[in-house]
């Protein structure tokens, strides 16, 4: 919420027989989608980058969709449920990293 200024988060879960979906949407400043400048840490945050290694070991699939001055998407698609809990984790870990407290029970 930090860098992204962002007012409002909304989180979905969705189970499905085989997987697991995860949807995060902001409506903060967004960023230049197609730019990687800042993504591989260069600007000294991970956030993105380390959230799209974590699904790939998890073998989920990770995209983010945003544009300036619209917000930010981001969508997980988790294939093996059982990694779960960790992904989550990790998601809801780096959201109170902004600052914000965030609480829940999955």
């Amino acid at each position: 919420m930090r860098h992204a200024r962002a007012k409002t988060i909304s989180l979905t879960l969705v189970e499905t027989a085989d997987e697991l979906h995860l949807e995060i949407v902001d409506d903060g400043i967004g960023f230049d989608n197609s730019s990687k400048t800042g993504r591989d840490g260069s600007n000294g945050h991970y956030g993105l980058q380390g959230m799209a290694e974590r699904a790939a070991l998890s073998d989920a699939s990770f995209k983010v969709e945003s544009q300036l001055g619209e917000g930010t998407a981001i969508a997980v698609i988790l294939r093996q449920k059982s990694l779960v809990p960790t992904l989550v984790q990790s998601t809801l870990e780096n959201l109170d990293k902004g600052g914000q407290n965030f609480s829940g029970h999955f």
